[in-house]
């Protein structure tokens, strides 16, 4: 039986790639059973771990909520990356679900090589 926070961790591992990454809830509590599992405001029902950080140390603010999205970003960060990656983990544990996500990749993901003729 797989756990909820596995399956996101890996979603948000893989947003991790990208310095510039959102994930946003495409579903409301609604009568037709869906679970939102974002309020939109706040990632409050949810624990971050860092890399190199404690359990709930969301260094950086690197998980944020901006405009109703929980957006990853790194610009808060001082000197090398040093693997800083993160994972979200939802705190309610999930053995049965259909998960539906919305993510977009924003700004330069790779900087264009440069070329000395």
């Amino acid at each position: 039986m797989q756990k909820i926070p596995s399956i996101i961790s890996c979603l948000i591992a893989a947003l991790l790639l990208c310095q510039c990454s959102t994930v946003k809830s495409v579903t409301e509590e609604k009568n037709d059973g869906w679970i939102s599992m974002f309020n939109g405001k706040d990632i409050n029902d949810w624990t971050t771990k860092i890399h190199h950080y404690e359990v709930g140390d969301n260094y950086g603010d690197t998980f944020r909520v901006e405009d109703s999205i929980i957006k990853v970003r790194y610009d808060k960060y001082e000197g090398d990356f040093n693997e800083r990656y993160g994972h979200l983990y939802y705190n309610t544990p999930y053995s049965y679900y259909h998960l539906v996500v919305e993510y977009r990749f924003v700004g330069e993901l790779h900087p264009e090589p440069q070329v000395t003729l």
